[in-house]
């Protein structure tokens, strides 16, 4: 998990500050540092979807939807941001193209 941690960060900022990944940072441009426990949250939601269809209406405030978990767990915002910038190597070594 702390290697998730450490490598999910170096690459938001590394994608943050060179302007690609832009939609993914706070309104001033900052990336805030993902913990391990939410890397431990998100990996139970990813978990959670596998058994649910849709995973943008966990957020849903419709009535259909309501009183899912998923917003308890984590925002939105902060599921698609960590979705965006997951890395489980570091960015520094990676050979580029290579998924």
């Amino acid at each position: 998990i702390d290697s998730i941690v450490n490598h999910t960060h170096s690459y938001a900022l590394k994608r943050i500050f060179s302007g690609t990944h832009r939609s993914y940072a706070h309104r001033d441009g900052s990336w805030r540092n993902v913990t391990g426990d939410e890397i431990r949250r998100f990996i139970a939601l990813l978990i959670y979807f596998g058994f649910v269809i849709g995973v943008a209406k966990n957020w849903s405030n419709k009535t259909l939807f309501h009183g899912l978990w998923a917003p308890a767990i984590l925002s939105r915002a902060r599921f698609f941001a960590i979705l965006g910038m997951l890395h489980v190597v570091d960015p520094a070594t990676e050979t580029p193209g290579d998924k």
